[in-house]
C-alpha cells in the first residue's frame, strides 16, 4: 500500500515537474542574496519565503564561500524558467497576432494564387521565415510515429527548457467560393489538429498545451469562427484572409455550431 501511495505521488510529481524548473536555483539565489550586503534592497527576509529557503539561507551562512561555477549556472537557469514562463500564454497569442498581421498585410502580395501550385508549402515558407526571424527554430513536417505535422518551431538547442509552438495550416486560397468547403472540412481539420498535438505531447511533455491551426483563404468573405463551434480542447482556429479584396467590402461569415 505504501508503495502504491507513493507511486502516484511520484506521477503526480513528474506531471507538474514542468511548473517548478528554476524553483530550486532560485532558493540557492536567495540565500545569497540574503547573507550579502545588499539586502538592504527590498524589505524581505528568508521567513517570507518558507522553511526551505531559510534552511539554505542557514547553512549558506554558516558555510560561506559562493562557486561562481553553479552560481552562474542558477542564473541561466532562472533566466530560461523566467524565460519560458514570458514566452507562453499571452506571448504566443501575440506572436500569432503578429503573424496574422504580417500575412495580411505585410507580405499578401507573396502569397500564391489560385491557379499556382505548391500552395501548402508556399505559405509554409512564409510562416517558417517570420517565425525564425522571431527567435525559433523551424522544423517542418516532423516525423511523430506515423503523424506528420505541418510545422514544430523549436526556442533554442537547449531542450530541457523547450517552450515550442506547433502550427497545423491549411489553405483554401481558391478560384471558387470557399465556404461550402471550408464548412465541411473543418470538423476534420480541427480534428486532425488536436491528433497531432495528442502525438506530439507525449514525445514533447513540455510543448505549450495548444496547437494553432491556420487557414488561409481568398476570396470575397471574411471567415470566423463562432463561440458556440465545438473546437476540440488545446485547438486554437485562426482564419487568415490572404486575398485582394478590401477589408471594408468583405462580407463576414460566422461558422457557428449550429
Amino acid at each position: 500500500n505504501e508503495l502504491l501511495e507513493w507511486y502516484d505521488k511520484l506521477r503526480a510529481h513528474l506531471r507538474f515537474r514542468f511548473q517548478y524548473e528554476g524553483a530550486e536555483s532560485v532558493i540557492n539565489l536567495l540565500s545569497i542574496f540574503f547573507n550579502s550586503s545588499y539586502r538592504h534592497l527590498v524589505n524581505l527576509n528568508e521567513n517570507d519565503f518558507g522553511r526551505e529557503v531559510g534552511i539554505d539561507v542557514f547553512r549558506q551562512r554558516i558555510g560561506g564561500g559562493i562557486n561562481v561555477i553553479l552560481t552562474t549556472k542558477d542564473c541561466e537557469n532562472v533566466y530560461h524558467a523566467v524565460d519560458k514562463f514570458l514566452m507562453t500564454g499571452k506571448s504566443k497569442s501575440a506572436l500569432i497576432d503578429r503573424l496574422k498581421t504580417y500575412c495580411t498585410w505585410i507580405r499578401r502580395d507573396d502569397f500564391p494564387k489560385p491557379k499556382d501550385k505548391n500552395k501548402e508549402s508556399r505559405i509554409s515558407k512564409i510562416v517558417t521565415e517570420f517565425i525564425f526571424n522571431h527567435g525559433y527554430f523551424p522544423i517542418v513536417r516532423p516525423k511523430t510515429g506515423k503523424a506528420e505535422p505541418d510545422i514544430l518551431f523549436e526556442p533554442s538547442n537547449i531542450v530541457s527548457w523547450d517552450n515550442s509552438v506547433l502550427l497545423e495550416l491549411k489553405q483554401y486560397i481558391r478560384e471558387e467560393d470557399q465556404e461550402s468547403e471550408i464548412r465541411r472540412e473543418l470538423p476534420n481539420n480541427i480534428g486532425q489538429a488536436a491528433e497531432y498535438y495528442s502525438i506530439v505531447k507525449e514525445i514533447k511533455r513540455d510543448i505549450a498545451d495548444t496547437v494553432h491551426l491556420l487557414i488561409f483563404y481568398n476570396g470575397k468573405k471574411r471567415f470566423q469562427i463562432g463561440e458556440s463551434y465545438p473546437v476540440e480542447k488545446n485547438v486554437v482556429v485562426d482564419f487568415i484572409y490572404v486575398g485582394d479584396g478590401t477589408p471594408s467590402k468583405l462580407e463576414t461569415v460566422i461558422i457557428d455550431g449550429k
